[in-house]
């Protein structure tokens, strides 16, 4: 009989699937593996059955060699994906056009197609391409989404359109949204709700997105987390008001937020969120208590194990390192505070509740940007605590605005008036944290290896606190 509990196997397992991705990530042309590995490791599994540590060390061994084979063969995969130079293929169009001031960009897995700003080509369109390839070295992700090819400018032939696409559909929601939000709401109040509501950043003017990044509020014109957080609590709380019970305010909730992400488009830090939410939501229907750790780590195993090419992608590192941030680094900050000065004020405590949870996701973004871009926000923290509370007004005026704007003109004309000041304030403090001259930090590039210790550091610090404070509550229960 096995006297390993799943829960431990399927913990010790996914962490250590994560882990051989990472690994292969980093180590695929030195190391090479097959099938035959992980055939052995199995084999193991049932000759150790009975010896709980034994087997939850090959359990841990095959998880990274799973990881490491599922990275390997789906990179293979993409490397035998061969185009001619002079491509002449029929496809159809299943991602959204990414719209530039004088061009688009369709992906269609594994080409970027560069073509004129019009007409629009939408999902669900049937094209015929003709042109020059070009082989891109260095391949990357785009809406996680494998490119390593580019054509530039081809000839294209529209042979049909499919109406009724659900994702041509979302985007022509998208679209009518915004103009709605146009028609009664000035620039660039009308452009910054945009981009926060939908993730919009064309919306934007470049120098209004250059002052964004200056002061570290990217992540909110990229929907996320803290966007599912504020819708999910917004729909739960007009259910409430209607008199619907729990649980079907919890599954009324899930299909709202299936609905909003399909509209809003999968990207990684949106469906990293939407997988924590519905564990969240699964978890309350079930009267199960919800461990943000764990979900983090199921999250990211299901995403990688679907498309572990999308390690890659910048959105992925950058979503997953802010929510470990707030996972991990926030609760200590809570305590030590709590410790150390229990009688704060009720004011104190509504500052704390927004400069923490930003500034724990900083200690743990910031340096990665740093490794990345050798440039970072010092500010991310302190603009956090001015912008984020007006966030869920600015979200739900922003969504009541354009529903009006169906219904009566002057009505939502009426509201977007008063949302014109939320909207003011956010740039008001934008504009005042970029003119700051110490607001963003330079690495030189010699430098970028103190990253590495400072995360090693980090991680043995939060290693040794989690662990005593374990032992310290086992022995208070004992």
């Amino acid at each position: 009989m096995l006297k390993v509990s799943p829960n431990r196997i399927l913990l010790i397992g996914g962490r250590a699937f994560l882990l051989g991705i990472i690994i292969a990530y980093f180590t695929f042309s030195m190391i090479s593996l097959t099938y035959w590995e992980i055939f052995l490791g199995i084999i193991l599994l049932f000759i150790f059955y009975r010896h709980p540590k034994i087997f939850l060390a090959i359990i841990f061994l095959e998880g990274v060699l799973l990881g490491m084979y599922r990275f390997q063969t789906g990179l293979r995969y993409w490397q035998r994906q061969k185009i001619p130079p002079n491509a002449s293929l029929e496809t159809t169009i299943y991602n959204p056009p990414l719209i530039r001031s004088d061009s688009q960009e369709l992906i269609i897995p594994p080409i970027l197609v560069s073509l004129p700003r019009y007409p629009v080509y939408l999902p669900g369109d049937t094209i015929q391409l003709k042109g020059q390839t070009h082989y891109l070295p260095q391949w990357k992700l785009i809406h996680s989404a494998f490119i390593s090819y580019q054509i530039k400018y081809p000839q294209v032939h529209l042979v049909k359109s499919q109406v009724w696409s659900f994702r041509r559909i979302s985007y022509l929601l998208k679209e009518k949204a915004q103009i709605s939000l146009q028609r009664v709401m000035p620039q660039p109040s009308s452009g910054l709700i945009t981009a926060i509501i939908m993730g919009n950043k064309q919306a934007l003017s470049s120098r209004l997105q250059k002052q964004i990044k200056k002061t570290g509020l990217s992540y909110i014109i990229v929907v996320s987390g803290l966007h599912l957080v504020i819708i999910i609590k917004i729909v739960l709380a007009i259910l409430l008001s209607l008199g619907i019970t729990k649980k079907k305010r919890l599954i009324w909730t899930s299909l709202f937020l299936l609905i909003f992400i399909y509209l809003i488009g999968p990207s990684p830090s949106i469906i990293r969120a939407g997988i924590m939410s519905f564990l969240l939501i699964i978890g309350e229907l079930n009267y199960r208590q919800y461990d943000s750790s764990q979900s983090l780590w199921l999250a990211a195993a299901i995403m990688i194990g679907f498309n572990p090419l999308i390690i890659k992608s910048l959105s992925f590192q950058l979503s997953f390192l802010a929510t470990a941030g707030i996972i991990y680094i926030y609760p200590l900050f809570k305590q030590e505070i709590i410790s150390h000065f229990p009688s704060i004020s009720r004011s104190e405590k509504w500052a704390l509740a927004y400069f923490l949870p930003s500034l724990s996701a900083f200690l743990v973004v910031t340096p990665w940007i740093l490794y990345q871009f050798q440039i970072g926000s010092l500010l991310s923290p302190l603009t956090s605590l001015f912008i984020v509370p007006v966030l869920p007004l600015l979200m739900t005026g922003g969504w009541l605005t354009i529903i009006l704007a169906h219904i009566n003109y002057y009505l939502a004309l009426f509201v977007s008036f008063l949302l014109q000041g939320l909207a003011h304030y956010m740039l008001l403090i934008i504009n005042l944290f970029a003119s700051f001259p110490l607001s963003q930090v330079v690495l030189g590039d010699s430098w970028r290896w103190v990253i590495f210790p400072y995360y090693s550091l980090l991680i043995i610090y939060l290693f040794r606190y989690y662990y005593k404070k374990f032992h310290s509550n086992n022995t208070y229960l004992s």
